[in-house]
């Protein structure tokens, strides 16, 4: 099973809005209950969304990415 470029770049964009939205919730945590290692899971996480992000921009075009990007986010 081939898998097309198109396709690598939108898994890659759902991937890294899915692990950014862990990211906002290990935030939230911090928020809610303090504890410094909220904080570092979370801007962990943020990197590695933010990187498959970038990575997908090699793939689709960065109107076409940043717009799913920032939608699947919300």
């Amino acid at each position: 099973m081939s898998i097309s470029s198109s396709n690598i770049g939108l898994i890659l964009i759902i991937i890294g809005a899915s692990i950014e939205v862990f990211a906002d919730i290990f935030f939230k945590f911090y928020n809610d209950k303090g504890g410094y290692h909220f904080i570092v899971l979370g801007s962990i996480l943020y990197l590695i969304g933010t990187m498959c992000w970038v990575v997908s921009l090699r793939y689709e075009t960065f109107t076409k990415s940043g717009v799913i990007f920032l939608l699947l986010n919300i």
